[in-house]
């Protein structure tokens, strides 16, 4: 699913960034070959205007001058002075013949009302706009026609260009623009394709997460349903002696209550539906309370529990005191299951600069750096066989949700000689700052 969508967004993106580009490179091609064909029209009218002065202020043109500006510039010049003919032979720069080309010169300027053999009535000129005609071999010739009066005659002057060449580079200059463009779009694909794939990597994650999820939760829930199962079957076939069924019926019941608790938590601190009561809290009473509530389920454990207080009252702060006390007896309830017994298991806190830290410190098996990253996930535990039934996995997770919904920070350490510290840190109340 996530792979058909990130060939869709990509393409989409590549659809409108492609436009764009492509809209750019048309732009700058117009632009390119516009500059081009207005070079190329001021040359022309250049070369024009130089032949028309010299026909008009020189008593006579060398055919030598005529034949270098033919073979410089490519072209073809044929004068006429009141309708006879210059003898210049000259020659045709391309494949066609240069009778062939002067007679459509000829026609071109017709169509426009200009004839080479009537000299200007009622003005001094006459001057045909440029025009194209082409040749018989793919060759391509820009061209006008001009009949002035000069030194009591008149002038008619054909003049064509070989602009064969200059098409081939536009054409080329397109092509490259083409390219260019197709290059792009191609590149445009690759980075979308690679950006589209980063903007989806959260979605892909956490889509593994809800699968490794779902698919614990189910494994989680399965266990003690077989259990209620098998014990009900039991108590229909025992008839009498059924109180140790009933027990387990609901010892599991009890599992399931926690779990499903646990997840309706998760699931109210993902959709911020979760509320906290603040107000200011003792920090002492809160600790005191936590210790004689699990004190004597450390004795029955033989873990020795302590306390460990500054001399000084602890500082009040701003808090839900109950969601506090919850997560303590997280840290307290994992410091149970994992410690060995006559190991010691500590509940302190200490006031350093604006903070005030609470850690448990057990002594059990400790955790290591690479399961560090991962033990505030759902369901995570170092026990990957889960003989724990105690534990599902999702008590440091919700100690985490309500740790920022408190606005502490949970941290992590090894204990010096072994085991685990826990260290809840919130912020003291301004005023005591």
């Amino acid at each position: 699913m996530l792979l058909q969508l990130r060939k869709k967004l990509a393409l989409l993106y590549t659809l409108i960034t492609g436009l764009i580009l492509t809209a750019v490179v048309i732009t700058l091609a117009i632009i390119t070959i516009q500059s081009d064909n207005r070079q190329q029209e001021s040359l022309f009218t250049n070369q024009l205007m130089t032949i028309v002065n010299k026909l008009q202020y020189d008593s006579r043109i060398s055919q030598s001058w005529l034949a270098s500006m033919e073979q410089d510039n490519g072209l073809i010049i044929h004068i006429e002075e009141n309708n006879q003919t210059l003898m210049y032979p000259g020659s045709s720069p391309g494949s066609t013949k240069r009778s062939v080309l002067l007679e459509r010169a000829r026609e071109k300027a017709l169509e426009e009302s200009v004839d080479s053999h009537i000299p200007p009535v009622s003005t001094s000129l006459e001057k045909s706009s440029l025009f194209t005609i082409q040749g018989d071999y793919h060759d391509t010739y820009q061209g006008t026609v001009m009949v002035f009066s000069a030194k009591n005659s008149y002038f008619s002057l054909i003049l064509l260009r070989d602009i064969t060449a200059v098409y081939r580079r536009i054409f080329y200059l397109a092509f490259l623009f083409l390219l260019a463009d197709i290059m792009g779009i191609l590149c445009l694909l690759f980075a979308n394709w690679k950006f589209v794939g980063k903007s989806l990597e959260p979605i892909r994650i956490n889509e593994e997460k809800q699968h490794a999820f779902i698919a614990a939760a189910s494994h989680e829930l399965r266990s003690p349903l077989a259990v209620i199962g098998a014990s009900t079957d039991a108590i229909s076939a025992a008839g009498e002696n059924t109180e140790h069924f009933i027990s387990n019926i609901k010892k599991e019941c009890h599992r399931m209550s926690r779990l499903i608790q646990d997840l309706l938590l998760l699931a109210s601190s993902k959709s911020n539906a979760w509320s906290l009561s603040k107000e200011k809290l003792d920090m002492d009473t809160l600790l005191l309370n936590l210790f004689e509530r699990y004190e004597p389920l450390c004795l029955a454990q033989k873990i020795h529990l302590k306390l460990n207080l500054p001399d000084e009252s602890l500082p009040a702060i701003y808090g839900d005191g109950e969601r506090l006390s919850h997560i303590l007896s997280i840290f307290l309830d994992n410091g149970i299951a994992y410690a060995p017994a006559e190991s010691s298991l500590i509940l302190q806190a200490s006031v350093q600069k604006h903070t005030l830290t609470c850690a448990v410190i057990d002594h059990g098996p400790g955790i290591s750096d690479e399961q560090k990253a991962h033990v505030f996930e759902y369901f995570y535990r170092s026990d990957a066989s889960r003989k724990d039934k105690n534990h599902f996995g999702l008590g440091l997770c919700v100690a985490k949700e309500l740790t920022r919904l408190s606005g502490g920070q949970l941290e992590l350490t090894d204990t010096p000689g072994g085991g685990c510290t826990f260290l809840l840190k919130l912020p003291l109340m301004p005023a005591q700052i």
